[in-house]
């Protein structure tokens, strides 16, 4: 399965609230979004740059269309490459547990789903307890349209 596959389901839903919200400005408002992103993390090495805010749902759209599928899927790389060098059976736990420093929209989470469905179905984990420590309490929803989307396969808390 493709890692853009496993964010389709959130970028629903963050489009479905979007068109609630925002209506016929919501395209616009994404567009406008991205394009703020896009500038800010040209300025990622000034110390004296205004923190980028998360909270609001059109550049949780932005952040999630534009850059959560590559960082999960390099991330499952990386994760895979550890399992084929045996660094990563921990990864193969039967309760998997995880705590992300900053994975807030679910890149981590996204690419440990990757990864587990890599695997032979008798070395997969039953379960995730996945916890995230993210400044943006807003990405706790994302994260929660993530685990909702895998419930046929893998219990994730």
């Amino acid at each position: 399965m493709t890692t853009f596959r496993l964010v389709t389901p959130l970028l629903r839903e963050l489009d479905r609230r979007g068109q609630i919200e925002f209506g016929d400005i919501w395209d616009v408002a994404v567009i406008a979004a991205i394009e703020d992103l896009e500038n800010r993390y040209k300025q990622l090495r000034d110390r004296n740059r205004k923190l980028i805010d998360y909270a609001s749902l059109p550049v949780q759209m932005a952040y999630a269309f534009k850059y959560v599928a590559s960082h999960a899927d390099f991330l499952a790389q990386v994760m895979l490459h550890g399992l084929v060098n045996d660094a990563g059976n921990a990864l193969t736990d039967r309760d998997l547990r995880v705590t992300s420093l900053g994975g807030g929209p679910g890149s981590d989470l996204l690419a440990i789903i990757k990864v587990i469905r890599a695997l032979s179905p008798e070395r997969r984990p039953r379960s995730i307890h996945y916890r995230v420590l993210d400044k943006q309490p807003n990405w706790n929803e994302a994260l929660e349209i993530v685990a909702a989307s895998q419930k046929a396969t893998i219990d994730i808390q």
